[in-house]
């Protein structure tokens, strides 16, 4: 933010969004199956947190298309504990968690993280930043399994498993988005 600066475009380069709405499905259904994509495990109880924290960790991972720091886990099992706190069943306070990730900035924009914000020079995109912005140019949606799973190890960065990628991306139907 310069508000002296003579180029308008430089002055504030700030974005403030109002509100987001999201509406749908408007009949709610259970599908089974798709519950058990999301879920990965089912709750063997009312207070099996091991499940309900593996399973909001990679659908936070997944969302967010980062790996996840253990504050980013612990803030949102704080939601799950609190629904049950209040007497709510495991699946609610795991839907509540779900909620939060699909509501946080993580989600909402393509979040790239400036090692140093203060600095002016240029820097390299870190591997789950150059996977999002692939699967957004590709596919137009968010890196898979196997994009995110190369991310992890630092493949991309690599000329040549970043071209293997690439080429993987490109022979998938999703490519046609392009």
């Amino acid at each position: 933010y310069n508000p002296e600066d003579p180029d308008p475009q430089q002055r504030d380069r700030n974005l403030i969004v109002d509100y987001v709405e999201v509406d749908g499905p408007i009949e709610p259904s259970f599908d089974p199956e798709r519950r058990a994509r999301v879920m990965g495990c089912e709750p063997s109880g009312p207070e099996d947190l091991a499940c309900a924290r593996r399973v909001v960790a990679e659908f936070a991972r997944r969302a967010w298309r980062r790996p996840l720091i253990d504050d980013d886990v612990e803030r949102l099992m704080g939601l799950v504990q609190l629904a049950l706190d209040e007497g709510d069943p495991i699946d609610q306070g795991i839907q509540l968690a779900l909620r939060a990730t699909l509501l946080s900035p993580n989600f909402i924009y393509r979040v790239e993280l400036d090692p140093d914000p203060t600095s002016e020079a240029p820097h390299r995109l870190g591997d789950h930043e150059l996977a999002t912005r692939l699967a957004y140019f590709l596919w137009s949606s968010t890196p898979d399994a196997a994009l995110l799973d190369a991310a992890d190890r630092g493949e991309l960065q690599d000329g040549e498993r970043l071209s293997e990628q690439i080429e993987r991306m490109l022979d998938d139907p999703r490519s046609k988005a392009l």
